[in-house]
């Protein structure tokens, strides 16, 4: 599973501080690991901020059990 959204085109970019920031809200996967109970589980996530330094990158993450 991936998401890219280094895309300025992306429709769901949403302006912030009088648009000088612009951030995609929470986007929501569902991993259904209930059948793997015991097993190891990697997740790999990428942020970056702009390659000239104009803006920052975030990632946020949440779980519950």
């Amino acid at each position: 599973m991936c998401y890219y959204t280094n895309d300025p085109t992306y429709t769901g970019w949403k302006p912030y501080q009088s648009g000088s920031w612009k951030a995609i809200p929470w986007q929501l996967v569902d991993l259904p690991v209930a059948n793997h109970a015991g097993d190891t589980l990697v997740i790999t996530v990428e942020a970056a901020d702009c390659a000239l330094g104009g803006h920052g990158g975030y990632v946020y993450l949440d779980a519950e059990e």
